[in-house]
Protein backbone atom coordinates (compact mmCIF):
# COMPACT_ATOMS: atom_id res chain seq x y z
CA UNK A 1 0.00 0.00 0.00
CA UNK A 2 1.77 2.87 1.51
CA UNK A 3 0.96 6.67 1.64
CA UNK A 4 1.44 9.78 -0.37
CA UNK A 5 1.04 12.83 1.99
CA UNK A 6 0.14 16.22 0.33
CA UNK A 7 -0.59 19.69 2.17
CA UNK A 8 -2.57 22.42 0.77
CA UNK A 9 -1.22 26.29 1.51
CA UNK A 10 -3.15 29.14 0.46
CA UNK A 11 -0.29 30.62 -1.14
CA UNK A 12 0.74 30.89 -4.63
CA UNK A 13 2.58 28.34 -6.13
CA UNK A 14 5.69 29.46 -5.97
CA UNK A 15 5.51 30.55 -2.36
CA UNK A 16 3.56 26.95 -1.45
CA UNK A 17 6.94 25.36 -3.25
CA UNK A 18 9.10 27.55 -1.14
CA UNK A 19 7.41 26.93 2.14
CA UNK A 20 6.82 23.22 1.57
CA UNK A 21 10.43 22.14 0.06
CA UNK A 22 12.87 22.92 3.35
CA UNK A 23 9.60 21.87 5.37
CA UNK A 24 8.68 19.04 3.66
CA UNK A 25 10.40 17.37 1.07
CA UNK A 26 8.62 14.30 -0.41
CA UNK A 27 5.29 16.00 0.35
CA UNK A 28 3.21 17.05 -2.28
CA UNK A 29 2.61 21.03 -1.79
CA UNK A 30 -1.03 22.42 -3.50
CA UNK A 31 -2.33 25.80 -3.91
CA UNK A 32 -5.30 26.85 -3.28
CA UNK A 33 -4.96 30.79 -2.97
CA UNK A 34 -9.23 30.69 -2.81
CA UNK A 35 -9.41 28.95 -0.31
CA UNK A 36 -12.01 26.49 -1.31
CA UNK A 37 -10.01 23.49 0.25
CA UNK A 38 -10.58 24.71 3.32
CA UNK A 39 -14.41 26.16 2.96
CA UNK A 40 -15.07 22.52 1.62
CA UNK A 41 -14.06 21.20 4.97
CA UNK A 42 -15.17 23.58 7.15
CA UNK A 43 -12.29 25.49 8.47
CA UNK A 44 -13.28 29.16 8.92
CA UNK A 45 -11.86 32.16 9.83
CA UNK A 46 -10.44 32.78 13.16
CA UNK A 47 -12.01 35.48 15.81
CA UNK A 48 -10.00 37.08 18.37
CA UNK A 49 -9.32 34.04 20.69
CA UNK A 50 -8.34 32.07 17.72
CA UNK A 51 -6.24 34.31 15.97
CA UNK A 52 -4.12 35.83 18.55
CA UNK A 53 -5.21 34.44 22.40
CA UNK A 54 -3.56 32.67 25.06
CA UNK A 55 -3.50 29.60 22.94
CA UNK A 56 -1.44 30.90 19.95
CA UNK A 57 0.69 32.63 22.19
CA UNK A 58 1.49 29.51 23.99
CA UNK A 59 1.70 27.31 21.05
CA UNK A 60 4.28 30.11 19.80
CA UNK A 61 6.80 30.25 22.66
CA UNK A 62 6.78 26.24 22.40
CA UNK A 63 8.04 26.45 18.98
CA UNK A 64 10.46 29.10 19.81
CA UNK A 65 11.67 27.43 22.87
CA UNK A 66 11.76 24.09 20.54
CA UNK A 67 14.60 25.79 18.41
CA UNK A 68 12.31 26.63 15.55
CA UNK A 69 12.25 30.66 14.20
CA UNK A 70 8.40 32.57 13.47
CA UNK A 71 8.44 33.53 9.72
CA UNK A 72 7.05 36.42 8.11
CA UNK A 73 2.90 35.65 8.26
CA UNK A 74 1.88 35.10 4.40
CA UNK A 75 -2.14 35.07 3.36
CA UNK A 76 -4.95 35.10 5.53
CA UNK A 77 -3.60 35.12 8.70
CA UNK A 78 -7.23 34.38 10.00
CA UNK A 79 -7.78 31.05 8.46
CA UNK A 80 -7.93 28.74 10.94
CA UNK A 81 -5.83 25.23 9.96
CA UNK A 82 -6.30 21.59 10.00
CA UNK A 83 -5.03 18.37 9.10
CA UNK A 84 -6.33 15.49 7.85
CA UNK A 85 -5.89 12.44 6.88
CA UNK A 86 -7.41 10.79 4.11
CA UNK A 87 -7.67 7.27 2.50
CA UNK A 88 -7.59 6.68 -1.31
CA UNK A 89 -11.18 5.91 -1.05
CA UNK A 90 -12.31 9.46 0.15
CA UNK A 91 -13.01 8.23 3.77
CA UNK A 92 -11.54 10.70 6.16
CA UNK A 93 -9.47 8.89 8.64
CA UNK A 94 -8.44 11.85 10.95
CA UNK A 95 -10.34 14.82 11.22
CA UNK A 96 -8.47 17.36 13.10
CA UNK A 97 -10.18 21.39 13.89
CA UNK A 98 -7.68 23.30 15.28
CA UNK A 99 -8.97 25.27 18.21
CA UNK A 100 -6.70 28.24 17.43
CA UNK A 101 -4.07 29.37 14.42
CA UNK A 102 -1.31 27.58 16.55
CA UNK A 103 -3.14 24.31 17.33
CA UNK A 104 -1.94 21.26 15.47
CA UNK A 105 -2.42 17.68 16.49
CA UNK A 106 0.76 16.32 17.40
CA UNK A 107 2.64 13.94 15.27
CA UNK A 108 1.41 11.00 17.03
CA UNK A 109 -2.09 11.49 16.26
CA UNK A 110 -1.55 11.74 12.57
CA UNK A 111 0.45 8.29 12.87
CA UNK A 112 -1.95 7.27 14.32
CA UNK A 113 -4.52 7.43 11.67
CA UNK A 114 -2.08 6.42 9.12
CA UNK A 115 -1.56 2.92 10.57
CA UNK A 116 -3.90 1.06 8.60
CA UNK A 117 -2.21 2.64 5.33
CA UNK A 118 1.21 1.48 7.01
CA UNK A 119 0.17 -2.13 7.97
CA UNK A 120 0.79 -4.72 5.58
CA UNK A 121 -2.01 -6.39 4.24
CA UNK A 122 -1.59 -10.63 5.18
CA UNK A 123 -1.35 -12.87 2.04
Amino acid sequence: MGVTAAAVTMGEPDEASEFCGPRAPGVICLSDTQRTTYQAYGLGRAGLLEASGPGVWKASAELIKGGHKMGVPMGDTRQMPGVFVIDRGGRVLLPYYSKNVGDYPKPEQILAALEPALTPVAA
